[in-house]
Formats: C-alpha cells, structure tokens, sequence
C-alpha cells in the first residue's frame, strides 16, 4: 500500500515537473506575440523586446521571465527619445502573487541599461507612458484602487540613469 502511494506521488510529481518545464517552451512563440502586444495597447510607447525567458523551474515555485534585448521608445510629445534599452530586464514572482490585488515581486533586475527620464517644464514626464481610458479615468477619480505592489529586492547592474528635469530650471 505505501509502495503504490509512493509510486502514484511520484508519477504525479514527475508529471507536473514536465509540464513546468514544456509549457513555456511550447507556447514560447504565443507568449511573446501576446506580451508585445498587450504592452503596445497599454503603453503610449513602442515597446519591443528580442526573446523572452519563461521558468517554473529556476526560483521554484516561484515565475521567473526575463526579457531580452528590450527597449521602450516614447512617443510625443518625447517622440523616438528611448526610455529604456536594456540588454536583459527579468522579474520573480510567485505565479499565484500575479492574479491577487496585492502583487507581490520578488525581485527585479535590470542588466546591461540606459534609462533616460525627461520632464519638460510643464511637468510632462516621459516615464507616464500608460494610455488612458474613459472608463479609468472616471472611476479613478470616485474611488481608490484597490491594487497594491510589494517588491522585495532589486538589483540594477551595468545601467546608466540619465535623469533631466527642465521644470526644476
């Protein structure tokens, strides 16, 4: 009898194991397609990245996606100045941590990068490149979100920070 449980745990663990480690690379291709997408619907900015890296595996059980060769690019009123280019940009989360209200990172790291931050004298920054919606804006002003973001370590190697604020004088 605990042979058999032993054997069925076993079986079990092996299989979820091989799915964490086929499902990203199956559905690499769609993921990417997907990400690009979706940020370019969000964001008043081109943003592109080269390959994407998905695990289960690496900071187990915990996500871990690395984007490679990113970049954003601005568009007006800060139009082609790059907000970041970046050799590799990776975060950790728990996979669970992704759909709550209060996200929790586990970390964030930046390698090989240029950030490049402008704000003109009117206060427009270049950074504020989420689009806005209608519906956002008016619920937004009635009532608070709910959203909260923790994030427990950073690391930013290799980076340069061009911070140039034209509102301070």
């Amino acid at each position: 009898m605990l042979k058999k449980i032993l054997k069925i745990t076993g079986i079990v663990f092996l299989v979820l194991l091989i799915i964490a480690i086929v499902l990203p690379i199956a559905f690499k291709g769609k993921i990417m397609a997907k990400v690009q997408e979706e940020a370019n619907k969000q964001l008043n900015a081109n943003f592109r990245f080269d390959d994407i890296d998905i695990s289960l595996i690496r900071n187990f059980p915990n996500l871990s996606v690395e984007l490679k060769n990113l970049s954003i690019v601005n568009k007006a009123p800060f139009d082609g100045d790059t907000l970041v280019a970046a050799r590799s940009i990776g975060f950790s989360a728990g996979l669970f941590d992704l759909f709550a209200d209060e996200m929790s990172i586990r970390s964030i790291r930046i390698n090989d990068g240029n950030i490049h931050i402008s704000v003109l004298k009117d206060g427009t920054a270049s950074y504020d490149i989420m689009k806005s919606s209608g519906e956002a804006e008016s619920t937004a002003s009635a009532e608070p979100s709910a959203f909260k973001l923790k994030l427990k370590y950073y690391e930013i190697t290799n980076t340069r920070i061009r911070y140039d604020d034209q509102s301070l004088g």
